[in-house]
């Protein structure tokens, strides 16, 4: 019995300080107050994209990696059964993010990385290794920066993984959160639009992506249904990560109701138009498609629709100098949406700089005051189980 104890406590002991050691850790930030981009031009992402190479892109898919532990454990979820089905649908970057695990087989280093209750994930792409660390139980505005910031590296790339689903990120958090790079648009567990539009408006500098989330490749619903396009040099990892950064992407819906049959499926993505201009000169911002659409929306600051226009395969928009950034959402005849990531208001070129500092003083007192409880509860926990061992001796007498 005093073996089985000593290993009760020596696994409590690991388990409370590994859940306790990020806030144990975490800084407190002074965040800037939210501000609108500002300048005289716009930056653009689609300048030159016709120079550059199209790739059908899916960068949040799960395999069987992690068993019946997490989804994806439909045992067809392997790695090349993934690329084959999407493969079927015309994709020529198959990226594979399974939680807390980098998959050799996907063509870039991709991860799901998160363990909380409340589905704050990232994805992270272009790192090496892992970060076995994340807050489980809560976390803040002030930990959500953290972790960001553990993650982030220069050659990296951050997104905000279904920031909407479960009131992850809340618009609160997105207008002063800083130093990642995409926003997870789209997908199959949550839309989050207006949460992207509660970051642009508040100058965050974030681009989209549009990912399935799916894990079973048997289920339409969630495999090749919302993906990526991208505009890249290569299909090397830094080519698309960089790409990813400077928003030369687009997101791609297709609606359910093309979900139970394959063969229409594929139909669609055949058929799916993009632009072929997307400009702005002279204090205009001009779309155009190769043939007609459904509906065209011109988007602006809090999300706020600034021009609608129906059955046609071309807009123009005189930019208003309270716009800060505008963006596009097309609706194609089948119901398929695609959206345009924004172009955005700044001088010369666009900063992606934001970086919340860390505020020492409070961060000092936070810890202060932490540390100690840390400390006591595992000493109350150690008396608990002494006082334990000395009531059975005391029975045996």
């Amino acid at each position: 019995m005093r073996i089985v104890r000593k290993i009760t406590v020596l696994v409590f002991c690991i388990v409370i300080t590994y859940i306790a050691l990020p806030f144990l850790i975490s800084p407190i930030y002074d965040f800037s107050p939210p501000h609108t981009f500002e300048g005289k031009s716009f930056y653009n992402p689609y300048q030159d994209i016709n120079t550059l190479q199209l790739l059908k892109a899916n960068f949040h898919y799960h395999s069987n990696t992690w068993g019946i532990i997490t989804d994806g454990r439909n045992s067809q979820n392997t790695a090349p059964n993934i690329k084959s089905k999407f493969s079927s649908h015309g994709y020529n970057m198959i990226s594979i993010s399974d939680y807390m695990s980098i998959n050799p087989e996907s063509p870039v280093r991709l991860y799901e990385h998160g363990m909380g209750a409340y589905k704050a994930h990232r994805l992270v792409m272009g790192s090496s290794n892992v970060l076995w660390l994340d807050f489980i139980p809560l976390h803040n505005v002030h930990h959500k920066q953290f972790m960001i910031n553990l993650l982030k590296s220069d050659s990296n790339m951050i997104a905000l993984a279904h920031p909407s689903w479960n009131n992850a990120y809340t618009p609160t958090d997105v207008k002063v959160l800083g130093n990642y790079d995409c926003f997870e648009i789209q997908n199959s567990n949550k839309e989050s639009l207006a949460l992207w539009d509660s970051a642009l408006s508040a100058g965050k500098p974030v681009f989209l992506m549009a990912d399935d989330d799916g894990h079973d490749i048997d289920d339409l619903g969630v495999t090749a249904r919302i993906f990526t396009f991208l505009f890249a040099k290569d299909s090397s990892e830094s080519s698309v990560i960089y790409a990813l950064k400077r928003g030369q992407s687009m997101g791609v819906a297709i609606p359910w109701q093309w979900n139970p049959d394959t063969a229409l499926r594929h139909a669609v993505h055949r058929e799916i138009l993009i632009p072929d201009t997307i400009s702005y000169s002279q204090n205009t911002y001009y779309v155009h498609l190769p043939d007609t659409v459904k509906e065209i929306k011109i988007i602006g600051n809090q999300g706020r629709i600034l021009k609608l226009a129906n059955n046609i395969n071309e807009i123009s928009y005189p930019v208003l100098l309270s716009d800060s950034y505008v963006r596009t959402e097309i609706t194609l005849k089948n119901e398929v949406v695609l959206y345009l990531n924004p172009i955005v208001r700044c001088d010369e070129s666009l900063s992606k700089i934001d970086y919340p500092e860390v505020n020492i003083w409070k961060t000092i007192f936070i810890q202060i005051a932490l540390w100690p409880l840390y400390i006591v509860s595992l000493f109350l926990f150690y008396r608990v189980m002494k006082a334990g061992k000395k009531t059975k001796i005391t029975d045996l007498s």
